[in-house]
């Protein structure tokens, strides 16, 4: 489908002309997937145009295997967010450091977090993006694939998850979490 009829949309590599074709014609895309593991000089600009760009956008799912790049990609957009974005989804390579701050400076009604990250989550990892999300009203639900080595296909998470990576996907209800302290869960 295209046109203005494109409802979901999945980019590897973001250009100018790419970005400007989407928004002359494809502003009913809701659901946004960027890999940003090849930006050039972490160059992010078409990236945040196209994000900003997408006043409908509900969901939006950003992966990378080198660490800076979603990183810096977090700091930057924080600004330009649409108002619509309920979900966002963060994969592989991430600080929860960058994470948090990211969190505590987004002014959009964010209602689910989904993170994928490269890397196994102990005790500490838990506490501490619970300590990030667990005062944000709008965040409903937080979840955690819990064995990210189920998901690594050469070298690649794939998104589509079959029954078998499903079991490893943790959610934990914010709802039921908040006003609770760290030590009672």
């Amino acid at each position: 489908m295209g046109g203005s009829s494109l409802r979901s949309l999945s980019l590897n590599t973001v250009t100018p002309e790419i970005v400007n074709s989407i928004l002359r014609s494809g502003t009913r895309i809701t659901h946004l997937s960027l890999d940003v593991s090849e930006t050039p000089q972490l160059d992010f600009s078409q990236h945040l145009k196209i994000i900003g760009g997408l006043k409908i956008l509900n969901y939006l799912r950003l992966s990378s295997s080198t660490p800076s790049d979603i990183n810096n990609l977090l700091s930057a957009m924080i600004t330009i967010l649409p108002r619509s974005l309920r979900h966002l989804n963060i994969e592989h390579e991430f600080s929860l450091r960058h994470l948090g701050s990211f969190l505590s400076a987004c002014r959009i009604p964010l209602e689910e977090l989904t993170l994928y990250p490269n890397m196994s989550i102990d005790t500490g990892f838990l506490t501490e993006i619970i300590n990030y999300v667990k005062d944000l009203s709008s965040l409903k639900f937080l979840y955690l694939n819990l064995s990210w080595e189920t998901g690594l296909i050469n070298k690649i998470f794939i998104r589509e998850m079959t029954d078998d990576l499903q079991k490893y996907l943790f959610t934990i209800d914010l709802d039921k979490l908040k006003g609770e302290s760290i030590e009672q869960i």
